[in-house]
């Protein structure tokens, strides 16, 4: 089955709004072959001016690479799983394990960056 690129361009206020807009649409293109949000990438077009419009937009990708990073470790550990019993433990089995848990060590310390994030406050302009 061959695979298509769709662009479009729509208008929002932050990339977060956008985002949530964006996986609602996608709720409904099951029938088009669309099984994860992860085939849905949001480039913004033009720089927003706020450093917290700044931060939203790097934590998005953040969350985005997270996902990505999650659904590669999944495809590891189904990979090593799904391997004959005796295989499990050979070195093909060990680095399939081992690329597993270093996706989830990637995974797990990206959790900690947007929980930092989340700690993140600008100070205004004029005091």
């Amino acid at each position: 089955m061959a695979t298509y690129k769709v662009n479009f361009t729509v208008q929002g206020k932050d990339i977060r709004r956008v985002t949530k807009g964006m996986y609602t649409v996608l709720q409904g293109a099951e029938e088009f072959g669309v099984e994860s949000h992860s085939s849905l990438r949001i480039e913004k077009q033009e720089r927003n001016i706020s450093r917290a419009a700044r931060l939203a937009d790097a934590r998005a990708l953040i969350e985005e690479g997270q996902s990505e990073i999650e659904a590669l470790r999944e495809e590891m550990t189904e990979w090593h799983d799904n391997l004959p019993e005796g295989l499990q433990d050979s070195d093909r089995g060990s680095a399939l394990q081992e690329a597993a848990d270093n996706l989830e060590e990637a995974h797990d310390s990206l959790e900690e960056v947007t929980g930092t994030l989340d700690n993140v406050e600008f100070p205004g302009m004029f005091g």
